[in-house]
């Protein structure tokens, strides 16, 4: 069935009924009551580092070191390419107190147009056959943190690799800056996280600052297409 659904993307196939068709999201129990930006978002998402993709094709056997290897090159291979198909999705709740809804919007005028009432958005690209990207972006309405997530998905549509990155203002020290903190996590075929890799840095500077206090939110790791949130929607057009 993750064949298909990494099929489904470039629309050669119909996604199976079997998939979850439970589009709710709630704004309360996610994130605590903190409403996204999109503005302020978009603007920090320029300096991110281009979606990684994996290309399809098995790892050879042996460490963790051989399969990491394996996913970064093929990953880098194409991380550059301007061809990728592009699908964006975004939580909409209207009121914060009631759960939101996900949906697909047609290009990124129209996610802007409702931006006052998403709290998170996410964007798909597809290399047919090959594999997928998916960006996900959540933020406080103030501005004080902002989690981007890049995912990497094989044809089969397993998780290859996550690459996090929280910009955060919530410190809890007497430094003045901003903390970023970078983690890399490598998946196997069955799901298996094979590696994780973490950096905290200066968040103007970008020098190592291992030792900074400051509010956490962790990353939500999807391991297949199929259980991200807006999953039934990928077998539908726009």
């Amino acid at each position: 069935m993750y064949l298909d659904v990494a099929r489904a993307i470039d629309g050669s196939v119909t996604l199976p009924s079997s998939l979850p068709s439970d589009l709710s999201c709630s704004y309360i129990e996610r994130h605590q009551g903190q409403r996204r930006t999109i503005g302020i978002v978009m603007a920090m998402r320029a300096s991110m580092v281009v979606l990684w993709s994996w290309l399809a094709g098995g790892s050879p056997a042996g460490g963790a070191p051989d399969q990491v290897g394996d996913i970064d090159r093929s990953c880098k291979a194409i991380e550059d390419r301007k061809d990728l198909s592009v699908r964006r999705f975004g939580c909409v709740a209207p009121d914060p107190m009631k759960k939101g809804k996900w949906r697909e919007f047609i290009d990124a005028k129209s996610l802007e147009k409702v931006e006052s009432d998403v709290f998170e958005v996410a964007e798909l690209r597809s290399l047919p056959r090959e594999g997928s990207t998916v960006g996900m972006e959540i933020t406080s309405g103030s501005g004080d943190w902002a989690l981007f997530v890049q995912y990497c998905y094989r044809a089969d549509g397993t998780l290859a690799r996550s690459f996090a990155t929280l910009n955060t203002f919530l410190t809890a020290d007497d430094t003045s800056e901003g903390v970023s903190r970078e983690r890399t996590r490598w998946f196997d075929p069955k799901g298996r996280q094979i590696k994780v890799t973490s950096a905290i840095r200066g968040l103007s500077t970008k020098r190592k600052q291992p030792k900074r206090q400051f509010m956490r939110h962790d990353e939500p790791i999807y391991r297949k297409l199929t259980v991200l949130p807006f999953a039934s929607l990928l077998g539908k057009a726009p």
